[in-house]
């Protein structure tokens, strides 16, 4: 569903992403590695808000530069945490969501109830997101990606500032909507993706080094041990993080 065909990027001199192949059917895929590795770059590729030096990305079959809106229609998209409209309150910031992603006013409302529930949000959407802690701003981020039940699904770092609960939940969530989407989830942190992951793609400084199912690589990587160790063994112990 989801192909990358000989994607390149660089900034100036610094070479961000080096001639990347993927193919990516329904499943989670964990895109891993240390920061600075260049899932953020391949991230911003793929949803269309960068653009590659070269190469380009196929859905069904097709370039999604191509695609335009009907390929936005499809992808929903959870960047790093970054600056949201304060003063709205966590209904309001779903509903302009909702209105980007041109769904129905008359789905609207169920849409925000079923991401919001998704995330552990339902009871939080009156207040202000100015009041809201890190952990649930992240998770608002989730819920809008979710709005619109979209077939490719991006995830930027997508549990960093959860505690250990909501981290399980999200996890758990993406395990059961993968049936039948691409989710792609980019991640430092090996506990996030080892027991969901269908395949888990290992990139470092711009190349992927390693990829394949999890048990796979553990046998290829570090046999009889566990995805932690193929990481120590890829990576060493920069960036890592278990919990």
């Amino acid at each position: 569903m989801l192909k990358l065909i000989n994607i390149k990027k660089s900034y100036k001199k610094a070479v961000a992403l080096n001639v990347i192949t993927l193919s990516m059917n329904p499943g989670v895929y964990g895109l891993l590695g240390p920061n600075g590795a260049g899932k953020s770059t391949l991230m911003n590729i793929i949803t269309d808000n960068l653009l590659p030096d070269g190469g380009y990305v196929l859905w069904k079959g097709e370039e999604t530069r191509k695609l335009g809106k009907n390929f936005r229609r499809v992808l929903g998209y959870a960047p790093q945490q970054q600056g949201l409209y304060d003063m709205f309150t966590g209904r309001r910031f779903l509903d302009y969501m909702a209105a980007l992603k041109e769904i129905p006013k008359k789905e609207t409302a169920d849409e925000i109830e079923r991401a919001a529930a998704a995330v552990n949000l339902s009871g939080e959407l009156s207040k202000k997101l100015s009041a809201y802690s890190g952990g649930m701003k992240q998770r608002i981020l989730i819920a809008q990606a979710l709005l619109g039940k979209p077939e490719l699904l991006i995830m930027d770092e997508p549990t960093a500032g959860l505690d250990p609960k909501e981290r399980i939940r999200v996890r758990e969530m993406l395990a059961r909507i993968a049936e039948h989407k691409v989710v792609l989830v980019a991640t430092h942190v090996v506990s996030d993706i080892e027991s969901i992951a269908k395949e888990i793609i290992l990139l470092k400084k711009g190349d992927v080094i390693a990829q394949g199912s999890p048990s796979r690589l553990v046998t290829e990587y570090a046999p009889g041990k566990s995805m932690e160790e193929v990481y120590l063994t890829l990576f060493g112990e920069e960036d890592m993080h278990v919990f």
